[in-house]
């Protein structure tokens, strides 16, 4: 049988001049690698969720953020050999401040900046789509 694991991911929709970021995982990410996804990652223990997602943000895309209003929630579930993760994203309205310059994370391999009618060229999923067309709204 395999074990659950419980997660909590924060992310950051990264606005500037009327685009939002997106980042490319990597081909050797054995989940989902090449999909297009927005900055983020796993909360750590004791992190308080903001301070998690400035952390994730930097840490995948080098840009500083402030941290605004949340804008969604999903769940999703990474199946492994092992184990099944059960993951909650927050998602947060992000706004880059300093320079503006993206650095990828190695686990990255490309960004774009993208207006609401190119969505629906990249590899997103569903939940990603959703939550960034509602980022255009706000």
């Amino acid at each position: 049988m395999k074990r659950i694991i419980e997660r909590i991911a924060v992310a950051g929709i990264v606005k500037e001049k009327g685009k939002v970021l997106i980042i490319q995982r990597g081909d050797s990410d054995e989940y989902l690698s090449g999909l297009w996804e927005v900055p983020g990652g796993k909360r750590e223990p004791n992190e308080k969720t903001i301070d998690g997602c400035k952390r994730e943000v930097e840490k995948e895309t080098g840009l500083k953020i402030e941290v605004g209003d949340p804008i969604g929630i999903f769940e999703y579930k990474v199946e492994k050999p092992l184990e099944i993760r059960e993951v909650t994203q927050i998602n947060f309205l992000v706004k880059p401040i300093g320079d503006i310059k993206v650095k990828l994370s190695p686990e990255h391999k490309n960004y774009a900046w993208i207006g609401k009618d190119e969505i629906d060229n990249y590899n997103i999923s569903k939940e990603t789509k959703e939550i960034i067309r509602k980022a255009f709204k706000s």
